[in-house]
């Protein structure tokens, strides 16, 4: 996730770009001709929701847990807000904001937040397998087959968390998290 203390380091200067949020590497993935893999092997809240929903193929251990806990401190996550319907539906993705709810792997799988669930210790070996598929395909009609897909995504509304940004909910939740009460 990113950090909500407000002291992220930026070596590669992405906060002086237009888009100075957390999640602007985000946007990156999907533009990116390159497929992105998750390998999801613990905790995926929050901004590691967001990496996995943006990333092309997704993978998790039987012992993966997933999360969307931003409203919890007053943040809406435009990115995730853009996504997770997508991924998921707007049912589930209604259930999984607004209780905040951490649910298994087995339950993101059946929703479509990941495409395969594997026992924890062939994690990595099924991770090296799907890359060694992927090199399999063609270049040019992989990224073309990436853009296609990623064109019928919705444009996330950064306004979203732009209009929320130091009001005193999001002061007070973040606030909250980093003193961890």
């Amino acid at each position: 996730g990113g950090d909500m203390s407000g002291r992220a380091e930026d070596p590669e200067g992405l906060a002086s770009e237009w888009d100075g949020t957390d999640h602007f590497p985000f946007r990156h993935i999907e533009r990116s001709r390159k497929i992105w893999v998750a390998s999801v092997n613990g905790l995926c809240h929050a901004g590691g929701m967001d990496l996995v929903l943006h990333c092309d193929v997704a993978v998790a251990s039987d012992r993966a847990r997933f999360r969307v806990p931003e409203l919890l401190r007053g943040i809406p996550d435009p990115f995730m807000a853009a996504r997770l319907a997508e991924a998921v539906g707007v049912a589930r993705a209604r259930y999984l904001f607004f209780t905040a709810a951490e649910i298994g792997a087995d339950e993101a799988l059946a929703m479509g937040l990941v495409g395969a669930v594997v026992p924890h210790e062939d994690l990595a070996a099924h991770t090296e397998w799907v890359l060694e598929q992927i090199s399999l395909t063609g270049p040019a009609a992989r990224a073309a087959v990436k853009r296609d897909l990623n064109a019928r995504l919705p444009m996330a509304d950064v306004g979203l968390f732009h209009r929320s940004m130091m009001s005193a909910e999001m002061r007070e939740g973040m606030a909250a998290f980093v003193e961890k009460r």
